[in-house]
């Protein structure tokens, strides 16, 4: 994890990140409710899980609630 690393998220990956942790939702439903595709959903996690340094959608959650973005 990026723990140097100030955390700089745009608003639509605040907003995926925060529904991935709030209620879980697969890209399919996330997309679905931002109106954006599944692969675009997927995109803005994995971009995500980049500028975190972590691999999985957990360790991104748990360092976003860390950091007081979601």
């Amino acid at each position: 994890i990026n723990s140097n690393h100030t955390y700089r998220l745009n608003k639509s990956e605040v907003r995926v990140t925060a529904m991935l942790a709030a209620i879980s939702l697969v890209a399919k439903q996330i997309g679905n409710e931002l109106f954006l595709s599944s692969y675009t959903v997927e995109t803005y996690r994995k971009n995500i899980q980049q500028k975190f340094g972590v691999s999985n959608t957990g360790e991104l959650i748990s360092v976003c609630i860390s950091a007081n973005i979601i």
